[in-house]
């Protein structure tokens, strides 16, 4: 990929984390509001609420990780290299997914690795 494609990405991927950071500050100010000061329904609706907003700052903070980790790997020149095989990970894929940290070989090992786990948890639980 070229350098000036690289800085490109660089500052849109820079711009995401600083919206995420900001939607993430107007969360959590929204979830320090009380709804014990309400009615019934609307205590309920504030809760849901909370726990929609709490999920959605859950989701944002793993992209804002994944975000940093990227632009950490920009600055070390090893955008386009895997992370588990440091492999260069195939421009096809990076251009589909500028945020992917693994080839598409190491990405699936990971996958299947993750409904494993899920699959021993639900045979625990």
């Amino acid at each position: 990929m070229r350098k000036t494609e690289v800085a490109k990405r660089q500052k849109m991927f820079e711009a995401q984390r600083l919206l995420i950071l900001e939607d993430s500050t107007r969360i959590r100010e929204n979830l320090v509001s009380r709804p014990e000061d309400k009615d019934e329904v609307d205590q309920a609706n504030a809760y849901i609420e909370q726990s929609r907003l709490m999920q959605w700052n859950d989701k944002a903070r793993k992209q804002l990780k994944n975000i940093e980790r990227v632009l950490e790997k920009i600055q070390k020149n090893e955008y386009e290299l895997c992370d588990s095989c440091e492999e260069e990970i195939e421009p096809k894929r990076l251009a589909a997914n500028g945020l992917t940290l693994f080839c598409i070989q190491c990405q699936e090992r990971l996958d299947h690795q993750e409904r494993a786990m899920r699959g021993a948890r639900h045979i625990v639980h």
